[in-house]
């Protein structure tokens, strides 16, 4: 429209370019009673890709992770329209490629794994690597969404799989002290530290005097509940002095951190009634009948 004598402006859509590039834009004036001219020079529209953001970040997106390993967890991404701050939908490329790392951060060949991100009814981007198949280790994943005449977006993960930790509450401290021929016996609860669950068969090892027992060879047993039931032999029958021995828990299962427990087991000597030892009352006795066979 006219916004003073020889001027004139125009409203130019970029929505019907059909794709990004330059464009000449030539500009016909005609009057009636005027021979039509053309405008020199003709006007130059640069079209560029609209500017876009992925969560909020406008650069590569970095991010760093640390799950248990056989959780499952997903990663969700908004591509968003910088200038209307809309979430893009329909995207043309929504792909991740995941390689998992050996120790010195090398991709390890054979390694790759490759997908898309799936689309919620929001327009968000939800990218799900059936984590809980996942096993320990290093991974690098790239994520890549990309829509034509929109600025494409790069995502970078650097996810660590941990093993689980167990929660361990003994019914015994870590000194257990025990009269003479009496056996070791206490109960252990073991919880997944990351949910609280109970665990279930655990591969557990008790080693004492050399003498091992475990949930395989018996001593030890599993409830199925979660709680496992420490039962000895007697550990021992010390006649003249006190026995002190130290008796080492291993607590061991796979996707879980190994674990082990001392235990100092105290065993009193024998009594042959409470504060009587059984050797002293002997050697009390001898000195008496001796005295008396003297007189």
């Amino acid at each position: 429209g006219a916004k003073g004598p020889g001027h004139y402006s125009f409203f130019f859509d970029t929505g019907i370019a059909p794709e990004v590039g330059t464009y000449i834009i030539t500009i016909e004036a005609a009057k009636q009673n005027f021979s039509s001219a053309i405008p020199n020079p003709s006007l130059i529209i640069n079209i560029i890709n609209r500017p876009t953001l992925l969560n909020t970040n406008e650069d590569v997106l970095y991010q760093r992770y640390l799950y248990p390993v056989l959780d499952s967890y997903n990663f969700t991404f908004e591509f968003t329209d910088d200038l209307t701050l809309e979430f893009i939908e329909n995207a043309d490329e929504k792909t991740f490629v995941l390689h998992k790392r050996a120790a010195n951060g090398d991709p390890i060949p054979g390694s790759v794994i490759t997908g898309v991100l799936y689309e919620t009814v929001d327009h968000r981007y939800i990218l799900d690597l059936n984590s809980e198949n996942l096993p320990v280790g290093e991974y690098s994943i790239v994520i890549t969404l990309n829509k034509d005449n929109y600025d494409f977006r790069v995502a970078i993960i650097s996810l660590t799989i941990v093993k689980r930790e167990f929660s361990l509450l003994f019914s015994v401290g870590n000194r257990i002290n025990l009269d003479s021929g009496e056996n070791i016996e206490f109960l252990l609860t073991i919880t997944d530290l990351n949910n609280t669950t109970p665990v279930i068969g655990v591969d557990l090892t008790l080693i004492i005097k050399g003498i091992e027992y475990s949930t395989f060879t018996g001593g030890i047993t599993d409830n199925n509940d979660g709680t496992y039931t420490v039962n000895t032999f007697a550990i021992a029958e010390p006649f003249f002095t006190a026995e002190t021995f130290i008796a080492t828990l291993s607590i061991e299962k796979a996707n879980y951190t190994f674990q082990t427990r001392d235990f100092t087991v105290v065993v009193k000597i024998a009594e042959i009634f409470p504060g009587m030892p059984t050797f002293y009352f002997i050697l009390i006795t001898a000195s008496i009948i001796g005295v008396l066979g003297s007189v």
